[in-house]
């Protein structure tokens, strides 16, 4: 065992010494288990030596140039009045169920539930077909006024709109109607495999095969395209479907096997289109679909996601190199993106969607090419111009996957085991990541990590190059020590606790969508680090009272994005109505959270258990209609409590530390050190964001956050308070929460 880790310490040292002379070469430590069961997602960006910082700037600019940039050579998305919005194909000026789909789960990885919103309402108002024998799926091709131009489903777009559904479902909860995304997935699933059990129609998935087919229709139905088949989804579906459920796992099994046979055993190319048994399928509208083309892009990504999520075949590993290597064979800065499967070039435009897939492939590729891959995608421009529209769709998925942003949402934040163990998965070695080796938080100590340590190698504390995260034996200077601390945990997994780039409500986020299809460009995103998540940290929920207000609920978001912090509002419902949209659509994008504070202003420990209910239903109805949101938390008018109102009232009751802020005389600083003298780890701070002028309660904010978090405190939703804290949310414990213990 001595000579195993003298023998891990040398190679390490060799390692860091290599570095300087081929950084480059840094060869891939594929995780242990699948991301579904570990829960940990790669960072392709922050394993080739990017900051956390610069990879936020890279996906929040993307998204903003895409969906919010201008109108004539960057976005693809286009509101629609004041609650729908589609994607475009600029090129063809139409709307496709892909682009829709996709565009969803974008929105869905993002925590961008008003785009989300837009888009699915937009697509099941004018896609969705009621009846026929299509009756469930949805038209692939519209016109931008909504009108259908082809009604035949494209099983890519209906496959997507499933599951960037579930992962609604889980990660923002139900609404009702349309917006019940649950249940509107459930639907969809039932269509896929029972649309002709009356007679009528087609399935989107061959009984006989168990393959996805390239259309439910008439003559589509016997053969697929190799890009349609998602069995990182399929396996999901198994778990969570009412029903079918080992269906869908044999339908996943089936898509694996395949691929094998679809995709080219030099090359690693698949066709755009092909029969069952994976050989190239011309078809008679269009030529050239039995070579390797605009479709067959994808392939890569759909293999890699299927093993980064499930571990499920060694071959995915073998795949991803073998394209990997054919592509760089043919230059890795200017391949072309058409191939006939066995390699000969069709066209020579190098185009960003093809780029991004092919970085995504890393996911499951071992050898140093990975990273090179990674790279390109880094470097290439996010698209624009009359293309921007196929190539943007890809490059922004790219960019999710390779940032480690693009999860599987569980339900109810559950991690229930997959229905069987992926193969050739060892269990783990576990250790913490904190001073664990993890400096990029991969989940794994590995060649990233050593790449890290050797640009800071040398330096101490005081050093402008110092970085104390890297410091792992805390000495005050990274050396040596901190190399051994690396080879002794070197190819380890662990539980990390300050995820990479995990979804974040409190990034820079781009403003609300206005009432009409053009508005204003969203200037350049500021960079906006993800906050560490530390189980130790000393913890505080800032809360607002009263509003919304047009005019001075905004103030206080200011100083919020200001300090980049989240906070909960707790609202009146007489206030809420089309003139506050606005605001509340500022708050949930901003990933701050709301609660209720009763219909109007008037202490309730006085009223009858029916006038309670009346009070707080309707609060609950107005705040879910404005923003599809469900309140948790109640905070009583003037903090008046009864045995009635705890009886009458299913929410969570919350109080806090106060500052007089209600009374006009206090200043800034008065209500500053009120709150800053009245906290402890766990407090939930009362202001108000609506009280009459003056009411400085915005610029006393300018001094609680940054005292606060030079005290070592972090900025949380109630939500997450209760959460991190780990007390349950009850509506029947009669307590009154001024801080959670």
């Amino acid at each position: 065992m001595k000579m195993k880790r003298l023998l891990a310490y040398v190679l390490i040292c060799s390692i860091i010494a290599s570095y300087f002379v081929q950084a480059s070469a840094a060869t891939p430590v594929l995780p242990a288990t699948g991301a579904y069961e570990s829960d940990i997602y790669r960072n392709l960006f922050a394993e080739t030596g990017k900051t956390d910082t610069e990879i936020q700037a890279k996906v929040d600019g993307a998204f903003k140039q895409l969906f919010y940039g201008s109108d004539s050579d960057q976005r693809v998305y286009y509101p629609v009045g004041t609650d729908m919005a589609y994607i475009k194909d600029v090129a063809n000026s139409d709307v496709r169920s892909e682009g829709m789909s996709y565009g969803m789960m974008i929105c869905v990885q993002l925590n961008k539930q008003e785009e989300f919103n837009r888009l699915w309402k937009w697509a099941r108002t004018y896609m969705y077909q009621s009846s026929g024998d299509k009756k469930g799926f949805f038209a692939w091709q519209c016109s931008t006024s909504g009108s259908v131009m082809d009604a035949t489903p494209a099983s890519d777009g209906d496959e997507y709109f499933l599951m960037s559904l579930l992962f609604a479902a889980n990660r923002w909860g139900n609404g009702t109607g349309i917006f019940n995304y649950k249940q509107e997935a459930l639907n969809l699933l039932d269509t896929m495999l029972h649309e002709s059990d009356d007679g009528s129609g087609y399935n989107l998935f061959n009984k006989t095969q168990n393959l996805v087919v390239f259309c439910p229709t008439a003559g589509n139905y016997d053969f697929t395209d190799p890009s349609y088949h998602l069995p990182a989804f399929y396996e999901l579906w198994a778990l969570w479907a009412d029903k079918d459920n080992s269906t869908w796992s044999t339908i996943a099994a089936a898509s694996r096997q395949y691929f094998k046979k679809a995709t080219n055993s030099t090359t690693g190319l698949a066709p755009d289109y092909s029969n069952f048994d994976g050989t190239p399928k011309e078809v008679s509208w269009s030529s050239g679909h039995g070579d390797f083309r605009y479709d067959a892009w994808r392939v890569a990504s759909n293999i890699a996601v299927d093993y980064a999520w499930w571990k499920k075949d060694s071959w995915d590993n073998t795949f991803a190199d073998r394209i990997q290597t054919f592509f760089n064979n043919q230059g890795l800065t200017s391949y072309g993106n058409q191939f006939n499967i066995n390699g000969t070039k069709l066209s020579s435009d190098h185009s960003p969607g093809l780029v991004a897939m092919n970085a995504v492939a890393s996911l499951a590729a071992t050898n140093s090419l990975a990273y090179d891959f990674v790279n390109e995608l880094w470097k290439i421009s996010i698209p624009s111009g009359q293309y921007r529209y196929y190539d943007g769709m890809l490059y922004m998925l790219g960019l999710l996957h390779c940032s480690g942003n693009f999860k599987i949402w569980k339900p109810n934040g559950s991690s229930p085991s997959p229905s069987s163990s992926p193969v050739n998965t060892p269990t783990p070695t576990r250790i913490i990541s904190t001073g664990s080796g993890d400096l990029n938080n991969d989940g794994v100590v590995n060649m990233a990590d050593v790449i890290l340590l050797a640009v800071v190698f040398n330096s101490v504390r005081g050093d402008s190059k110092y970085i104390a995260a890297y410091d792992l034996n805390n000495d005050g200077a990274i050396n040596m020590a901190d190399v051994i601390v690396i080879a002794g945990n070197f190819n380890k997994i662990v539980t990390v606790i300050s995820p990479t780039l995990a979804p974040t409500s409190t990034a820079t986020k781009a403003p609300s969508p206005t009432s009409t299809s053009t508005p204003t460009k969203v200037p350049s995103p500021t960079a906006t680090p993800t906050p560490t998540i530390n189980p130790n940290a000393k913890l505080v929920a800032l809360t607002f009272d009263d509003g919304p207000d047009v005019t001075l609920t905004p103030k206080v978001l200011d100083r919020l994005e200001k300090y980049n912090v989240p906070a909960t509002f707790m609202q009146i419902g007489q206030k809420i109505n089309d003139s506050t949209k606005s605001v509340e659509n500022r708050i949930i994008t901003d990933g701050c959270e709301i609660g209720n504070h009763s219909w109007g202003y008037s202490s309730m420990d006085t009223m009858s258990a029916t006038d309670i209910k009346k009070s707080i239903d309707d609060t609950n109805s107005i705040i879910q209609k404005y923003t599809n949101t469900k309140p948790k938390f109640f905070r009583p008018p003037n903090l008046a409590t009864s045995s009635t109102m705890f009886s009458a009232i299913d929410l969570t009751f919350v109080s806090g530390v106060t500052a007089n802020d209600w009374v006009q005389t206090t200043t800034a600083q008065q209500r500053a050190d009120a709150i800053i003298n009245g906290v402890k780890d766990g407090s939930i701070i009362l202001l108000h964001d609506v009280q009459p002028l003056p009411h400085p309660t915005p610029e006393a904010l300018d001094i609680i956050i940054p005292t606060l978090k030079s005290k070592g405190y972090e900025f949380v939703t109630l939500s997450e308070l209760f959460r991190r804290k780990g007390v349950t949310l009850s509506s029947t414990d009669n307590k009154l929460y001024v801080s959670v213990p």
